[in-house]
């Protein structure tokens, strides 16, 4: 007893041990306890990019060391194109001469309406237009959907060209939007391409704003209705009728000089895409506003 009383003589002393003793039987691990880490707060009500307009994306393209799509399960063929660090993870590194073709496209000739997203670190286009992504018309020069970059010598500025065909009433038109997109060169971007059927709106949108586009007689408007023969609205597309059978990632449809795509040849004011490409999805309808600048930033933060 002597000893103990000895021991805590000192009231503060005693004070600072039975602290001592309370605090490491507060904070002694439980291995039944269940730790979990916070989830960040959800994006327009999305907690990752792929929760984002999930009951329409119908491709999605990630290239973690392989060009199939991850959806459909759709399988390229590729032709000199390789990998290097993405946007997230892997991507997909093109050259001069490089591309990916897909014989057997799955749902996506099917598309009435679309929206096209992904991630692009593009250089400048050297003297070529650049083709990035064609759904093919296999009896015509363009595809039924061509997106590319036209040559232009800007150190920043990508000249953005997307052209759009229809077949209305049993005859094959065409459409081709443009946009200049500044700050765009050797920087990673943010490209979402959208047609909505019902209202023949179509917009090019640059790390989630809406460029403006110059298309027929229509200058610098954001987001235009699309116009088809005889005054009317371009409409529901029908690709399946324009003769589509392929897919080329990377490139042109003719560029490949295959007559299972198309019946045109390389053509020498052409090139490929050389830059880097990533996170590409194609969903089966346009999204709106808000899906369009949630899946941005959902995929700006990694998610």
């Amino acid at each position: 007893m002597k000893s103990m009383i000895k021991i805590f003589s000192s009231p503060s002393l005693a004070l600072f041990t039975m602290g001592v003793i309370i605090f490491a039987s507060c904070t002694k691990a439980d291995y039944g306890d269940d730790f979990k880490q916070s989830s960040p707060p959800p994006i327009g009500n999305y907690n990752t990019s792929d929760d984002v307009a999930k009951d329409a994306i119908i491709a999605k393209w990630s290239f973690e060391n392989n060009f199939n799509d991850s959806i459909q399960h759709l399988t390229g063929t590729n032709h000199n194109a390789s990998f290097v660090e993405g946007f997230k993870g892997m991507g997909y590194q093109g050259n001069d001469t490089s591309y990916v073709t897909f014989k057997q496209p799955g749902s996506i000739p099917n598309l009435k309406g679309f929206t096209i997203s992904f991630w692009m670190k593009a250089p400048q286009t050297s003297g070529l237009a650049r083709g990035i992504w064609s759904l093919n018309n296999k009896t015509d020069f363009w595809g039924n959907l061509d997106i590319y970059m036209e040559n232009f010598s800007s150190p920043d500025t990508a000249y953005f060209k997307v052209h759009l065909g229809n077949n209305i009433d049993g005859v094959n038109i065409g459409q081709f939007s443009e946009t200049k997109i500044p700050a765009a060169i050797n920087k990673w971007t943010s490209i979402i391409i959208s047609y909505d059927s019902a209202s023949s709106v179509f917009n090019i949108y640059a790390n989630s704003q809406s460029q403006p586009i110059n298309v027929g007689s229509q200058s610098n408007v954001r987001g235009p209705v699309l116009s088809g023969p005889n005054n009317t609205n371009y409409g529901p597309l029908n690709f399946k009728d324009n003769n589509a059978t392929a897919v080329v990632l990377g490139t042109w449809q003719f560029q490949p000089n295959d007559p299972e795509i198309t019946s045109t040849g390389s053509q020498p004011w052409a090139g490929s895409f050389a830059g880097v490409l990533d996170e590409f999805r194609i969903y089966s309808r346009a999204l709106t506003a808000k899906e369009v600048d949630a899946l941005f930033r959902l995929e700006k933060l990694g998610l």
